[in-house]
Formats: C-alpha cells, sequence, structure tokens
C-alpha cells in the first residue's frame, strides 16, 4: 500500500517526537541505575505504543513490528518482571537509533533488513529469568567483584566457595546455570574441579578465571568443555565484556 505524502510526513513527523521523549527517558534510566521511576516507564510505553499504532494503520509492519518487540521489553520493566540492567538499556537505545532510521525512511521501510537488531530484542527478552550463578575463587575481593558485576546484570547469585572441592560440591547441590571457577584455588585446582563437574554435567556453562601466565592451562580446560575465560588481569570494561557474552550465550 503506497501511503498519501501527507500521511506519511504526519506519521514521521509524529512519531520522531515520540522517539525523542523515548531516548531522553531511556538515558535518564541509564544514567540512574535500575530502580525506574513506573510513571516514566508508563510515559516510555504510550509513546512507543502510539509508534507502533500508527505504523499499524499505515501498513509499516516492519516498523510495527519493531516496536511490539520494544513493548514488550518495557511492559516486562513496568511489570516487575525484568531489571533494567545496563546491556538491556543499552540494547534499547540501540534500538531506539535503529528505529530512527526506519521512521526517517517510512517510506521504505518495509522493504528494510530488521532482523539483527530485532533478534537482540528478542533475547533481552529472554532475560526475564535471572541465571543462577556460581562463583569459585579463593580471594574475597575478586568474589566480590565479579557478584558486583553479575547482580548488575540481573544474575542470582546461588553460592560462593573459596576452594575446588567446595566448588564442586556447590555445584551439584545447586545446579547453577553458569559457574564462574578460578584457576588456582586451595585443596582442588579448577582445571580438576571442572573435569569432575563435565564428567557429572556435560552441559555443564563454565567460564574460568584465570592469570596471564596460565595459557595452556586455559587451552586445557577450554578442551574440557569450559565456555569462556575471564582474564584477572585485564580491565573490569573487559572482564564485564566477557561476563555479559557468556550470560546472552546461556540464555540463546
Amino acid at each position: 500500500m503506497e501511503l498519501d505524502g501527507e500521511i506519511l510526513q504526519f506519521f514521521i513527523e509524529d512519531s520522531q517526537d515520540n522517539l525523542s521523549e523515548t531516548e531522553k527517558i531511556l538515558l535518564s534510566f541509564e544514567a540512574g541505575g535500575e530502580d525506574l521511576d513506573d510513571e516514566l516507564v508508563n510515559r516510555v510505553i504510550r509513546a512507543v505504543h502510539t509508534i507502533e499504532g500508527s505504523a499499524d494503520s499505515a501498513g509499516l509492519e516492519n516498523i510495527r513490528e519493531f516496536t511490539n518487540w520494544m513493548g514488550n521489553i518495557l511492559n516486562l520493566f513496568y511489570n516487575k518482571q525484568m531489571a533494567a540492567n545496563s546491556y538491556i538499556i543499552l540494547v534499547l537505545l540501540e534500538s531506539v537509533e535503529f528505529l530512527r532510521g526506519l521512521i526517517e525512511n517510512a517510506g521504505s521501510s518495509n522493504e528494510a533488513n530488521i532482523s539483527e537488531q530485532l533478534e537482540k530484542l528478542k533475547s533481552a527478552a529472554k532475560m526475564v529469568t535471572k541465571p543462577r550463578v556460581l562463583i569459585a575463587d579463593d580471594q574475597n575481593f575478586f568474589r566480590t567483584m565479579i557478584r558486583k558485576m553479575l547482580v548488575s546484570l540481573n544474575c542470582e547469585i546461588v553460592g560462593e566457595a573459596g576452594n575446588g572441592e567446595e566448588a564442586v560440591e556447590l555445584f551439584f547441590r545447586e545446579e547453577p546455570d553458569l559457574l564462574f571457577l578460578d584457576m588456582h584455588m586451595p585443596i582442588k585446582n579448577g582445571d580438576k574441579a571442572l573435569e569432575e563437574i563435565i564428567r557429572s554435567y556435560p552441559d555443564a556453562h563454565v567460564v574460568m578465571l584465570t592469570s596471564i601466565g596460565d595459557s595452556d592451562v586455559v587451552v586445557k580446560c577450554l578442551k574440557l568443555g569450559a565456555m569462556n575465560y575471564v582474564l584477572k588481569g585485564t580491565t573490569r570494561e573487559k572482564m564485564k565484556e566477557v561476563i555479559e557474552e557468556s550470560i546472552r550465550k546461556i540464555q540463546q
């Protein structure tokens, strides 16, 4: 269906106004953390649903579908089914920018390829259930740092271990979705603990915590079945990137 030029221009201008408000509020969410104001969330939902409804009436299917998925995630926030962690807010802000391009070119938006950005939204929507995570490291300060990163990413910490034997026992008892396992620990090293866990749980998701000189042991652990590793000597930003990547993998 070919839209009347005047109607199309009205849709673009009205949608851009709603999108600007959405972006402004999402940026305030990014700065303010996970405690969201319900009225602000509701304002974003109304703005996104207005775009969705207008796109539906105009037959702009890609814009309608895209805003529908944005609205799904925002409704999860509003209903307290999902925490507004930094990754999800980032996905929404990226989606606003992508949607802006669709709206600016609304007349040809149905021919645009939205699959990649839409998949990010769908993956984010799967993060309703908090991943259950176990942390095993003999350094308390490092466990604390990893714990804070995981909590900020909407994870539930089901236990912490200070040695390899305790890590295996806790894993068998809690059966977490994800285990962060230090390479060097008292009583039982990480590679031995990993081997024992994988023997009983071949599909276990384990991320090794390692130092820069452990490359040979890291290779061994990856061959045994570890899904990834975090290099302790790197920056916190890089650690968080690896942790986020590992969480996304187990939620796909």
